[in-house]
């Protein structure tokens, strides 16, 4: 008779490689979606950052914020973004402006760590959501 090896992995070996593979998979997609997450939100606040520098520059230049959106980001997938400008008339019969920047997780995107990121004339970051990083920083 002829000595015949058999050759393969026997299924519990099999098993064993399919459990370990979940294990890392449990560990990593939630990883994963975090930096996800926090890619999106670094972007938007790049973007209101960006915002509140036009709205300086166009401030230096006409004494005056701008009274549409025009120096907004477009809206993204991930974001979209609003601004208030408000002007009050002071007892010195000057007059005080003042604005808010905001960025708003779209319906595509849900950040229940931050439901919104807002940043006004002074450059005060703010931000609503359970999480106190929605800044970088902040």
């Amino acid at each position: 008779m002829r000595n015949i090896q058999k050759t393969g992995f026997s299924l519990v070996e099999l098993m064993v490689v399919v459990a370990i593979i979940a294990i890392l998979g449990v560990i990593a997609v939630p990883s994963y979606n975090g930096y996800v997450t926090a890619s999106r939100r670094a972007q938007a606040t790049t973007s209101l950052t960006q915002a509140f520098n036009n709205y300086q520059s166009y401030y230096a230049a006409n004494s005056s914020y701008p009274a549409s959106n025009a120096l907004l980001p477009p809206a993204t997938q991930y974001y979209t973004f609003s601004s208030t400008v408000n002007s009050t008339l002071n007892g010195s019969g000057t007059y005080s402006t003042t604005f808010t920047l905001t960025a708003t997780p779209t319906a595509a995107f849900s950040d229940p760590g931050c439901t919104s990121l807002s940043i006004n004339q002074s450059g005060q970051q703010t931000s609503t959501g359970t999480s106190s990083t929605c800044w970088a920083g902040q």
